[in-house]
Protein backbone atom coordinates (compact mmCIF):
# COMPACT_ATOMS: atom_id res chain seq x y z
CA UNK A 1 0.00 0.00 0.00
CA UNK A 2 1.37 3.39 -1.06
CA UNK A 3 0.04 6.91 -0.62
CA UNK A 4 0.16 9.51 -3.37
CA UNK A 5 -0.39 13.26 -3.37
CA UNK A 6 -2.20 15.26 -6.05
CA UNK A 7 -0.08 15.77 -9.21
CA UNK A 8 0.08 19.52 -8.67
CA UNK A 9 1.51 18.90 -5.19
CA UNK A 10 4.35 16.66 -6.37
CA UNK A 11 6.84 19.49 -7.21
CA UNK A 12 6.62 20.64 -3.58
CA UNK A 13 6.96 17.14 -2.11
CA UNK A 14 10.12 15.25 -1.19
CA UNK A 15 10.64 11.60 -0.34
CA UNK A 16 13.30 9.70 1.57
CA UNK A 17 14.14 6.28 2.96
CA UNK A 18 15.50 7.85 6.15
CA UNK A 19 13.27 8.84 9.06
CA UNK A 20 14.11 12.38 10.27
CA UNK A 21 15.43 12.74 13.80
CA UNK A 22 12.28 14.58 14.92
CA UNK A 23 10.32 11.34 14.40
CA UNK A 24 12.90 9.05 15.97
CA UNK A 25 10.51 8.08 18.78
CA UNK A 26 8.29 6.45 16.13
CA UNK A 27 11.14 4.38 14.72
CA UNK A 28 10.52 0.61 14.58
CA UNK A 29 13.61 -1.55 14.30
CA UNK A 30 13.96 -3.90 11.35
CA UNK A 31 11.64 -1.97 9.03
CA UNK A 32 12.13 -0.23 5.71
CA UNK A 33 11.16 3.47 5.81
CA UNK A 34 9.18 5.38 3.18
CA UNK A 35 9.04 9.06 4.19
CA UNK A 36 7.17 11.85 2.37
CA UNK A 37 7.13 15.55 3.29
CA UNK A 38 5.29 18.51 1.77
CA UNK A 39 3.32 21.69 2.56
CA UNK A 40 0.63 19.52 4.21
CA UNK A 41 3.08 18.06 6.75
CA UNK A 42 4.55 14.57 6.50
CA UNK A 43 3.59 10.92 6.37
CA UNK A 44 5.73 7.84 6.65
CA UNK A 45 5.37 4.08 6.38
CA UNK A 46 7.62 1.52 8.05
CA UNK A 47 7.33 -1.94 6.54
CA UNK A 48 8.43 -5.50 7.11
CA UNK A 49 7.92 -7.58 3.96
CA UNK A 50 7.63 -11.36 3.89
CA UNK A 51 6.54 -13.68 1.06
CA UNK A 52 3.15 -14.24 2.74
CA UNK A 53 2.47 -10.92 4.46
CA UNK A 54 3.45 -7.29 4.81
CA UNK A 55 3.22 -5.24 7.99
CA UNK A 56 3.09 -1.48 7.54
CA UNK A 57 3.14 0.94 10.46
CA UNK A 58 1.65 4.27 9.31
CA UNK A 59 2.08 7.80 10.66
CA UNK A 60 0.44 10.89 9.19
CA UNK A 61 1.66 14.11 10.81
CA UNK A 62 -0.74 16.47 9.04
CA UNK A 63 -0.33 20.25 9.51
CA UNK A 64 -2.75 21.40 6.81
CA UNK A 65 -6.00 19.83 5.60
CA UNK A 66 -5.20 17.56 2.67
CA UNK A 67 -6.28 14.52 0.65
CA UNK A 68 -4.03 11.53 0.05
CA UNK A 69 -4.63 8.67 -2.35
CA UNK A 70 -4.00 5.10 -1.15
CA UNK A 71 -3.10 2.82 -4.05
CA UNK A 72 -1.96 -0.76 -4.35
CA UNK A 73 -0.39 -2.44 -7.38
CA UNK A 74 -1.85 -5.87 -6.54
CA UNK A 75 -5.18 -6.79 -4.89
CA UNK A 76 -4.85 -6.08 -1.19
CA UNK A 77 -6.58 -7.98 1.58
CA UNK A 78 -5.47 -6.31 4.79
CA UNK A 79 -6.32 -6.16 8.44
CA UNK A 80 -6.32 -2.43 9.16
CA UNK A 81 -5.91 -1.32 12.78
CA UNK A 82 -6.59 2.31 13.66
CA UNK A 83 -4.67 3.54 16.70
CA UNK A 84 -5.08 7.33 16.77
CA UNK A 85 -7.33 9.48 14.58
CA UNK A 86 -10.41 8.89 12.40
CA UNK A 87 -9.79 8.99 8.63
CA UNK A 88 -12.75 9.41 6.23
CA UNK A 89 -12.09 7.44 3.08
CA UNK A 90 -13.66 6.82 -0.34
CA UNK A 91 -12.87 3.27 -1.40
CA UNK A 92 -13.18 2.49 -5.09
CA UNK A 93 -16.59 1.15 -6.02
CA UNK A 94 -18.02 1.42 -2.49
CA UNK A 95 -21.32 3.30 -2.55
CA UNK A 96 -20.85 4.74 0.95
CA UNK A 97 -18.04 6.82 2.41
CA UNK A 98 -16.06 4.73 4.84
CA UNK A 99 -14.34 5.68 8.07
CA UNK A 100 -11.00 4.26 9.09
CA UNK A 101 -11.71 4.73 12.79
CA UNK A 102 -9.33 4.84 15.71
CA UNK A 103 -9.36 2.07 18.31
CA UNK A 104 -10.96 -0.33 15.82
CA UNK A 105 -9.79 -3.05 13.49
CA UNK A 106 -11.26 -4.70 10.43
CA UNK A 107 -10.48 -6.44 7.14
CA UNK A 108 -10.47 -4.42 3.93
CA UNK A 109 -10.30 -5.56 0.34
CA UNK A 110 -8.68 -2.91 -1.88
CA UNK A 111 -8.70 -3.59 -5.64
CA UNK A 112 -5.48 -2.96 -7.58
CA UNK A 113 -4.69 0.37 -9.22
CA UNK A 114 -7.94 1.88 -8.03
CA UNK A 115 -8.89 5.42 -7.12
CA UNK A 116 -9.13 5.65 -3.33
CA UNK A 117 -9.18 8.92 -1.45
CA UNK A 118 -8.52 9.63 2.23
CA UNK A 119 -9.26 13.01 3.84
CA UNK A 120 -6.98 14.29 6.61
CA UNK A 121 -7.49 17.15 9.05
CA UNK A 122 -4.52 18.56 11.00
CA UNK A 123 -3.59 15.81 13.48
CA UNK A 124 -1.02 13.07 14.05
CA UNK A 125 -2.68 9.83 12.91
CA UNK A 126 -1.21 6.42 13.66
CA UNK A 127 -2.30 3.03 12.38
CA UNK A 128 -0.98 -0.18 10.93
CA UNK A 129 -2.04 -2.70 8.36
CA UNK A 130 -1.21 -6.36 7.83
CA UNK A 131 -1.76 -7.54 4.26
CA UNK A 132 -1.89 -11.20 3.33
CA UNK A 133 -1.14 -13.33 0.31
CA UNK A 134 -3.81 -15.59 -1.13
CA UNK A 135 -1.87 -18.68 0.01
CA UNK A 136 -1.62 -17.40 3.60
CA UNK A 137 -5.38 -16.81 3.85
CA UNK A 138 -6.07 -20.20 2.27
CA UNK A 139 -3.84 -21.95 4.83
CA UNK A 140 -5.48 -20.03 7.63
CA UNK A 141 -8.97 -20.92 6.41
CA UNK A 142 -8.09 -24.59 6.06
CA UNK A 143 -6.73 -24.69 9.61
CA UNK A 144 -9.76 -22.96 11.16
CA UNK A 145 -12.82 -24.42 9.45
CA UNK A 146 -15.21 -22.43 11.64
CA UNK A 147 -13.84 -19.22 10.08
CA UNK A 148 -14.37 -20.32 6.48
CA UNK A 149 -17.63 -18.39 5.88
CA UNK A 150 -15.91 -15.20 7.03
CA UNK A 151 -13.15 -15.62 4.46
CA UNK A 152 -15.00 -16.89 1.39
CA UNK A 153 -15.73 -13.48 -0.15
CA UNK A 154 -12.19 -12.03 -0.08
CA UNK A 155 -10.77 -15.35 -1.26
CA UNK A 156 -13.12 -15.35 -4.24
CA UNK A 157 -12.10 -11.79 -5.08
CA UNK A 158 -8.42 -12.82 -4.94
CA UNK A 159 -9.15 -15.81 -7.15
CA UNK A 160 -11.04 -13.72 -9.72
CA UNK A 161 -8.16 -11.28 -9.92
CA UNK A 162 -5.56 -13.99 -10.34
CA UNK A 163 -7.59 -15.56 -13.14
CA UNK A 164 -7.79 -12.25 -14.99
CA UNK A 165 -4.29 -10.89 -14.30
CA UNK A 166 -2.29 -13.94 -13.31
CA UNK A 167 0.86 -13.24 -15.29
CA UNK A 168 3.43 -10.57 -14.54
CA UNK A 169 2.98 -9.10 -18.02
CA UNK A 170 -0.77 -8.77 -17.49
CA UNK A 171 -0.23 -7.06 -14.15
CA UNK A 172 2.23 -4.61 -15.71
CA UNK A 173 -0.23 -3.88 -18.49
CA UNK A 174 -2.97 -3.26 -15.95
CA UNK A 175 -0.65 -0.94 -14.01
CA UNK A 176 0.06 1.15 -17.11
CA UNK A 177 -3.57 1.16 -18.12
CA UNK A 178 -4.65 2.87 -14.93
CA UNK A 179 -1.53 4.83 -14.21
CA UNK A 180 -3.11 8.19 -14.95
CA UNK A 181 -5.35 9.80 -12.35
CA UNK A 182 -8.14 10.27 -14.91
CA UNK A 183 -8.22 6.54 -15.62
CA UNK A 184 -8.53 5.83 -11.91
CA UNK A 185 -11.45 8.25 -11.59
CA UNK A 186 -13.23 6.55 -14.50
CA UNK A 187 -12.75 3.20 -12.86
CA UNK A 188 -14.23 4.45 -9.59
CA UNK A 189 -17.19 6.07 -11.29
CA UNK A 190 -17.95 2.82 -13.10
CA UNK A 191 -17.71 1.04 -9.73
CA UNK A 192 -15.58 -1.73 -11.17
CA UNK A 193 -14.09 -4.28 -8.82
CA UNK A 194 -15.51 -2.65 -5.72
CA UNK A 195 -13.52 -2.39 -2.52
CA UNK A 196 -14.94 -3.94 0.63
CA UNK A 197 -14.89 -3.11 4.31
CA UNK A 198 -15.29 -5.99 6.73
CA UNK A 199 -16.93 -5.86 10.11
CA UNK A 200 -15.10 -3.56 12.53
CA UNK A 201 -14.21 -4.67 16.03
CA UNK A 202 -13.20 -2.60 19.06
CA UNK A 203 -9.46 -2.78 19.67
CA UNK A 204 -9.07 -4.77 22.87
CA UNK A 205 -6.20 -4.99 25.32
CA UNK A 206 -5.06 -8.32 23.89
CA UNK A 207 -4.72 -6.66 20.47
CA UNK A 208 -2.82 -3.62 21.74
CA UNK A 209 -0.51 -5.93 23.65
CA UNK A 210 0.28 -7.90 20.48
CA UNK A 211 0.96 -4.62 18.66
CA UNK A 212 3.33 -3.44 21.42
CA UNK A 213 5.24 -6.70 21.22
CA UNK A 214 5.47 -6.44 17.43
CA UNK A 215 6.80 -2.89 17.68
CA UNK A 216 9.20 -3.62 20.51
CA UNK A 217 11.05 -6.63 19.12
CA UNK A 218 14.78 -5.96 19.58
CA UNK A 219 16.29 -9.45 19.53
CA UNK A 220 18.18 -11.22 16.75
CA UNK A 221 17.14 -9.54 13.45
CA UNK A 222 17.34 -12.91 11.67
CA UNK A 223 14.37 -14.08 13.73
CA UNK A 224 12.22 -11.00 13.13
CA UNK A 225 10.03 -12.52 10.38
CA UNK A 226 9.43 -15.70 12.35
CA UNK A 227 8.56 -13.71 15.45
CA UNK A 228 6.16 -11.44 13.57
CA UNK A 229 4.55 -14.43 11.85
CA UNK A 230 3.55 -15.78 15.25
CA UNK A 231 2.15 -12.42 16.36
CA UNK A 232 0.18 -12.05 13.12
CA UNK A 233 -1.34 -15.49 13.61
CA UNK A 234 -2.37 -14.57 17.16
CA UNK A 235 -3.92 -11.32 15.93
CA UNK A 236 -6.12 -12.82 13.24
CA UNK A 237 -7.20 -15.77 15.41
CA UNK A 238 -8.27 -13.28 18.05
CA UNK A 239 -10.09 -11.19 15.43
CA UNK A 240 -12.11 -14.11 14.07
CA UNK A 241 -12.83 -15.48 17.54
CA UNK A 242 -14.34 -12.11 18.41
CA UNK A 243 -16.30 -12.16 15.16
CA UNK A 244 -17.73 -15.57 16.03
CA UNK A 245 -18.75 -14.37 19.49
CA UNK A 246 -20.39 -11.25 18.08
CA UNK A 247 -22.51 -13.28 15.67
CA UNK A 248 -24.43 -14.57 18.70
CA UNK A 249 -25.49 -11.09 19.86
CA UNK A 250 -28.51 -9.09 18.75
CA UNK A 251 -27.86 -5.73 17.11
CA UNK A 252 -29.05 -3.72 20.14
CA UNK A 253 -26.90 -5.74 22.51
CA UNK A 254 -23.93 -5.60 20.14
CA UNK A 255 -24.20 -1.82 19.89
CA UNK A 256 -24.23 -1.54 23.69
CA UNK A 257 -21.28 -3.92 24.14
CA UNK A 258 -19.29 -2.03 21.50
CA UNK A 259 -20.04 1.31 23.14
CA UNK A 260 -18.95 0.01 26.54
CA UNK A 261 -15.76 -1.55 25.19
CA UNK A 262 -14.87 1.65 23.33
CA UNK A 263 -15.79 4.09 26.12
CA UNK A 264 -15.45 2.24 29.44
CA UNK A 265 -12.78 4.72 30.61
CA UNK A 266 -14.40 7.84 29.11
CA UNK A 267 -15.90 10.61 31.20
CA UNK A 268 -19.49 11.85 30.95
CA UNK A 269 -20.79 15.41 31.16
CA UNK A 270 -20.37 15.30 34.94
CA UNK A 271 -16.66 14.43 34.52
CA UNK A 272 -17.33 10.98 35.94
CA UNK A 273 -16.76 7.58 34.28
CA UNK A 274 -19.70 6.67 32.08
CA UNK A 275 -22.68 4.89 33.63
CA UNK A 276 -25.43 2.67 32.16
CA UNK A 277 -27.52 5.83 31.86
CA UNK A 278 -24.86 7.32 29.57
CA UNK A 279 -24.81 4.13 27.49
CA UNK A 280 -28.60 4.20 27.04
CA UNK A 281 -28.53 7.92 26.25
CA UNK A 282 -25.86 7.53 23.59
CA UNK A 283 -27.71 4.65 21.94
CA UNK A 284 -31.21 6.08 22.51
CA UNK A 285 -32.15 2.78 24.10
CA UNK A 286 -34.68 1.91 26.79
CA UNK A 287 -32.77 1.01 30.02
CA UNK A 288 -35.19 -1.80 30.95
CA UNK A 289 -34.97 -3.42 27.52
CA UNK A 290 -31.20 -3.16 27.43
CA UNK A 291 -30.78 -4.54 30.96
CA UNK A 292 -33.01 -7.46 30.02
CA UNK A 293 -30.79 -8.23 27.02
CA UNK A 294 -27.67 -8.14 29.22
CA UNK A 295 -29.25 -10.40 31.83
CA UNK A 296 -30.48 -12.90 29.24
CA UNK A 297 -27.13 -13.13 27.45
CA UNK A 298 -24.53 -12.53 30.19
CA UNK A 299 -26.41 -13.25 33.41
CA UNK A 300 -25.68 -9.74 34.69
CA UNK A 301 -27.17 -6.31 34.28
CA UNK A 302 -25.50 -3.49 32.39
CA UNK A 303 -23.89 -1.94 35.48
CA UNK A 304 -22.38 -5.28 36.46
CA UNK A 305 -21.15 -5.87 32.90
CA UNK A 306 -19.56 -2.41 32.81
CA UNK A 307 -17.81 -2.94 36.17
CA UNK A 308 -16.61 -6.41 35.19
CA UNK A 309 -15.26 -5.15 31.88
CA UNK A 310 -13.35 -2.39 33.68
CA UNK A 311 -12.07 -4.94 36.16
CA UNK A 312 -10.86 -7.28 33.38
CA UNK A 313 -9.02 -4.37 31.73
CA UNK A 314 -7.48 -3.42 35.08
CA UNK A 315 -6.26 -6.99 35.65
CA UNK A 316 -4.72 -7.01 32.20
CA UNK A 317 -2.75 -3.86 33.06
CA UNK A 318 -1.68 -5.36 36.38
CA UNK A 319 -0.27 -8.38 34.55
CA UNK A 320 1.35 -6.50 31.66
CA UNK A 321 2.47 -3.10 33.03
CA UNK A 322 4.21 -1.61 36.07
CA UNK A 323 1.65 1.19 36.44
CA UNK A 324 0.57 2.07 39.96
CA UNK A 325 -2.85 1.00 41.22
CA UNK A 326 -4.32 4.50 41.19
CA UNK A 327 -3.16 4.99 37.60
CA UNK A 328 -4.69 1.68 36.49
CA UNK A 329 -7.95 2.51 38.24
CA UNK A 330 -8.08 5.88 36.48
CA UNK A 331 -7.22 4.31 33.11
CA UNK A 332 -10.07 1.83 33.40
CA UNK A 333 -12.80 3.90 35.01
CA UNK A 334 -12.76 2.19 38.41
CA UNK A 335 -13.42 4.41 41.41
CA UNK A 336 -9.91 4.12 42.84
CA UNK A 337 -7.06 1.88 44.00
CA UNK A 338 -9.13 0.66 46.97
CA UNK A 339 -11.91 -0.48 44.63
CA UNK A 340 -9.43 -2.47 42.53
CA UNK A 341 -7.87 -3.95 45.65
CA UNK A 342 -11.29 -5.04 46.90
CA UNK A 343 -12.12 -6.74 43.59
CA UNK A 344 -8.78 -8.58 43.44
CA UNK A 345 -9.13 -9.81 47.04
CA UNK A 346 -12.70 -10.97 46.43
CA UNK A 347 -11.77 -13.02 43.35
CA UNK A 348 -8.26 -14.24 44.13
CA UNK A 349 -7.81 -13.86 47.90
CA UNK A 350 -4.59 -11.87 47.48
CA UNK A 351 -3.37 -8.29 47.18
CA UNK A 352 -2.89 -6.63 43.77
CA UNK A 353 0.89 -6.79 44.31
CA UNK A 354 0.71 -10.55 44.89
CA UNK A 355 -1.57 -10.94 41.88
CA UNK A 356 0.87 -9.00 39.72
CA UNK A 357 3.81 -11.20 40.74
CA UNK A 358 1.93 -14.47 40.33
CA UNK A 359 0.36 -13.71 36.93
CA UNK A 360 3.02 -11.47 35.40
CA UNK A 361 2.97 -11.70 31.61
CA UNK A 362 -0.27 -13.69 31.28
Amino acid sequence: MNFQVLPEMEPFTSTSEVLPEKYSNYRIEGTKVHYTEGPFGAFFKQEVVDTDWIIGWLNFDIKKKTDLFPITRDPLLALYIGLEGNIPCDLQGSADKLMLPEKRMGFYYVPPNGFNQAQFEPFHYTSLYISFSHSFIRRFRNKYESFQPLLDVPLQQFHDYQQAFGTLAARQEEQERYNELGGMIDKQQNQEDAGKQGQLLPLGSEHTDIIRQMQGYDQNPAWLSSYLYGQIWLMIVSYFNKMTERAQLSKDLLDAVDFIQMNYAALNKKSQPITPTDVCGALKADPRDLNRLFNDRFGQNMREYLTNYRYSEAKFRLRRTDNKLNVIAEETGLSGASHLTKLIRAEHGMTPAEYRIRFRGY
